[in-house]
């Protein structure tokens, strides 16, 4: 017995589903799906989650840049500091650089996580680089002493990425959609 893809009835090889004359439903069956694990869902809404507080953390990144990339100006023409060759161009444009990735990647997150929780695989497969990246730089930005979101961005990035590649996960992102 088959499903028919037009209403669920079983029908057999070469019938007509009901209610419809003419073609075989033989080549309309529908395929088996790998139902989607919990753990698919879990890491999308934590992904949801850490993507929401990347984009909060950077609009407020981006109004303390604006704030004080001003101040700077003011403080680097000040009459104390003039002649002191001291160039606060450098760090504004750091901090604005910081910001930006910050925005782009809670941008990315939070899309991907949305993606993943209503059942895009591009999105759960989106998660898994960007949390494997994540994982790499912020160990890289540890090592070289340049700062990055240390311990507990390797440990969410690590159990999103863990969540979706365990078993369950990895058979769901493998089938066919």
């Amino acid at each position: 017995l088959l499903v028919s893809a037009w209403d669920g009835a079983p029908t057999t090889a070469g019938a007509a589903p009901s209610g419809w004359g003419g073609a075989p439903a033989g080549h309309r069956a529908a395929a088996r799906q790998v139902p989607r694990p919990g753990t698919v869902l879990a890491a999308g809404i934590i992904a949801i989650v850490v993507g929401a507080l990347g984009l909060v953390l950077g609009l407020v990144g981006f109004v303390a840049y604006s704030a004080m990339s001003s101040e700077l100006a003011a403080l680097e023409a000040s009459p104390e500091l003039a002649g002191s060759g001291l160039d606060m161009s450098g760090l504004t444009t750091v901090l604005l650089v910081g910001v930006l990735v910050l925005l782009a990647s809670g941008a990315l997150y939070l899309v991907a996580g949305i993606a993943t929780t209503v059942g895009r695989r591009w999105g759960a497969w989106t998660l898994i680089a960007v949390s494997v990246l994540s994982i790499v730089v912020t160990l890289g930005q540890m090592v070289t002493g340049s700062g990055g979101n240390g311990l507990l961005g390797i440990l969410v990035s690590a159990v999103v990425a863990g969540l979706l590649l365990t078993p369950a996960s990895l058979a769901w992102l493998r089938s066919p959609s």
